[in-house]
């Protein structure tokens, strides 16, 4: 049965090819063939031409050169915009369902031209793609296109030196976008046979022959973009998955143009990154946004005031633009500065161009610029291969000179996903009006997406958070309730956590004014409360440890040994006579400081009954500081808080000092009191007088201390 189907079908392909071919005309011809991304690389890719309006085509493709087991895309056609091209139809297919890490073959059916055409899907372990832009193809239907002749040999160039998966381009790949034959000589280059063709429009592809502004719909006629780009800016601005790679194209003229153009593709870009993890974002576009020469510096700035921000948030990892004609390569930036660090920010890239338009007067580079490059004859690309760990990037030269190789290190190898789990916690404010969710953001652009969910319904949704707390206000305001958080990760990890929420404002009382009172010598944590009979008692933790249980009728405790010199997780907790945690506020107590040294000038003394020293000490660095003085036994060496020391009687003991609310800085001081010696002649009643006038000192001391 199975093949007697396989027969039918075969016949019937060739009698359908038949009945199509029968009905074209000598003439009709496809022209402008290009395969254009798919949304999702690994299983769709665009393919579009150019045909005559009355002319009926369809695709054929198959996974072997050979097309057995051929398959059938009809297309969906428009008008073409381009004067004297009014008979003609630009023609789309989407294919889908084709299978990763597989070289397509496809040939437009029903014309008479029998072009065979490839491309490879998306799914190996790693893959390589060439850069370029500012080819500037100009051409009028006669003579040569010198600036796609040099184009062409770089890029088969890059090819010989390590097998395409397909072309990315920077924009201004025209002179002018409104002349049909520039765009059509330009895809007539050796690789975009078997290639697929990602571009970015430039100013120049929106050029009329008389270098104005006219409209993008030429790029958008020779193109078959996914159509998932910015309002407005569709076809032009738009993203693809490749491997473990997000590519996104934004329209940097329609940006420069329009305010509206510029706002509508910032909030895309923060949904397209946030709802497509990836291992590495790569964004191409025209404009530079640092250049080599210092030449378009304008242009510059304004390109890092319109998007610089959502790059930092978002964690893009590289950008590839153009325009300067000058190559630039930037270190790794971030907020505009150069940082160090593996995958903490991103690396620029301003492509050179190529052809007849090039730079030769050095200028001075921006300060964020690493490697510049421009002079005659220094057409090039770079060759990138984009890795599960690692981009590897390198410029290529027309002649094969490989030059400037650099890597870019994954985001996605900082992720600690169990620690990222155990910091994302639920808890109420103080007041118990609102629920905060609190989280760490280990590196900007881990966090792609999180969702606050009450059963099946959506609270709150945030991405790429760039605050570590999200407050949720429209929770449910009373009982019991369950809420879902789910933490989406760059790498396309999902972290689920549920938590039990109890609304019980009403059974644990008021409380409120929760606070921290700083004294010399320690800190008390004070607040307002009115208990119920529900209330079993307080807890206070610090650093997640428990440091005591208080009762409920006290309004104050003191933080024991807490130091303000030192940032401090403070958990102020209410608890059930079930045991159960009721309320809970949660806040930061003391700040990291520089580390204090106390050195004393003895750290062994020996006294005689009745003596009196001063302890002298140093600090390092050198403040003026209050320090805390505890003797191990007042009845035989008292020590007075500014630090005098009296011998009461005989024996030994240990003095420990430290820096007010310094517990780090404790330093111990023996000190051994001896008796007075005897002398011959002399009463003993005079030692006893010196033990018991020294006791006297002592009595008073103590009733001067507040």
């Amino acid at each position: 049965m199975k093949k007697n189907f396989k027969f039918f079908l075969v016949i019937f392909v060739v009698f359908m090819l038949t009945v199509v071919n029968f009905n074209v005309r000598a003439n009709v011809e496809a022209k402008m063939i290009i395969t254009s991304p798919g949304e999702d690389s690994s299983t769709e890719m665009n393919i579009s031409y150019h045909v005559s309006s009355d002319a009926q085509t369809f695709v054929m493709y198959a996974d072997n050169e050979f097309f057995s087991g051929v398959q059938i895309a009809h297309p969906q056609c428009s008008a073409l915009p381009f004067e004297g091209k009014e008979n003609y139809k630009k023609c789309e297919v989407n294919l889908q369902n084709l299978k990763p890490n597989t070289r397509y073959y496809y040939k437009v059916s029903g014309v008479t031209n029998d072009v065979v055409m490839s491309f490879k899907t998306a799914g190996g372990d790693e893959f390589t793609f060439a850069h370029v832009t500012d080819i500037h193809s100009y051409f009028f239907g006669g003579g040569s296109n010198t600036r796609v002749d040099k184009a062409n040999k770089v890029l088969n160039k890059m090819n010989e030196i390590k097998e395409l998966d397909f072309v990315l381009a920077s924009g201004d790949v025209t002179a002018y976008g409104i002349v049909y034959e520039q765009w059509e000589y330009l895809f007539g280059m050796d690789v975009l046979k078997d290639n697929m063709f990602a571009v970015t429009p430039g100013n120049h592809d929106y050029y009329n022959t008389s270098a104005q502004f006219v409209s993008v719909d030429f790029f958008n006629a020779v193109t078959s973009n996914p159509n998932n780009g910015a309002e407005g800016v569709k076809g032009s601005s738009y993203y693809f998955m490749y491997g473990n790679a997000l590519f996104v194209s934004l329209d940097s003229e329609a940006a420069a143009l329009d305010a509206t153009h510029r706002a509508n593709q910032i909030e895309w870009l923060n949904e397209v990154t946030a709802n497509n993890p990836a291992d590495f974002i790569i964004v191409f576009t025209h404009r530079p946004f640092y250049t080599g020469d210092g030449q378009n510096a304008g242009q510059a700035r304004d390109m890092k005031e319109y998007f610089q921000e959502i790059f930092d948030n978002t964690g893009v990892d590289l950008v590839l633009g153009g325009h300067n004609h000058v190559y630039a390569r930037t270190y790794q930036v971030y907020q505009d500065e150069v940082i160090s660090g593996k995958a903490l920010g991103t690396y620029y890239i301003t492509g050179i161009q190529i052809g007849d338009r090039h730079k030769e007067e050095p200028g001075t580079k921006q300060r964020q610029v690493e490697v510049a490059h421009l002079g005659a004859d220094q057409d090039g690309g770079n060759l990138i291969t984009v890795g599960k760990d690692k981009i590897t990037v390198e410029f290529v030269k027309h002649d094969g000179t490989r030059l400037y190789p650099f890597v870019i290190h994954s985001k996605s190898a900082l992720i600690n996903k169990t620690e990222i789990e155990s910091k994302l916690k639920v808890f109420k404010d103080k007041q118990n009006e609102e629920i905060n969710i609190n989280f760490d953001i280990p590196s900007p652009g881990l966090i792609k997406k999180i969702e606050v969910l009450n059963d099946d319904t959506l609270l709150k949704e945030v991405l790429n958070p760039t605050q570590d707390k999200i407050i949720l206000e429209n929770a449910p305001e009373v009982g019991k309730y369950s809420l879902t958080i789910n933490m989406s990760l760059r790498n396309g990890e999902v972290i689920t956590k549920n938590f039990d929420v109890i609304d019980d404002r009403h059974y644990y009382g008021e409380i409120s004014n929760i606070e921290t009172v700083e004294k010399d010598f320690h800190t008390e944590l004070v607040w307002d409360a009115t208990p119920t009979s529900y209330v079993s008692h307080y807890e206070v933790y610090v650093n997640n440890e428990l440091l005591k249980q208080i009762p409920k009728n006290q309004s104050s405790t003191i933080l024991d040994q807490v130091s303000p010199y030192k940032a401090n997780d403070i958990s102020f907790r209410i608890i059930n006579v079930f045991g159960i945690e009721m309320y809970r506020y949660d806040f930061v107590y003391g700040e990291d400081t520089a580390p204090v040294e106390l050195e004393f000038i003895e750290t062994e003394i020996t006294l005689t009954v009745g003596d009196e020293k001063e302890l002298e000490y140093t600090v390092k660095p050198n403040e003026t500081v209050k320090l805390e003085y505890k003797s191990s036994n007042q009845d035989i060496a008292y020590v007075d808080e500014n630090g005098n020391l009296i011998a009461v009687s005989e024996g030994e003991v240990e003095i420990e000092v430290n820096i007010a609310k310094r517990w780090d800085t404790k330093v111990t001081i023996k000190v051994i009191v001896e008796p007075v010696p005897e002398k011959k002649g002399c009463f003993k009643g005079g030692y006893i007088f010196a033990g018991l006038t020294a006791l006297g000192f002592v009595f008073i001391l103590r009733r001067r201390r507040p």
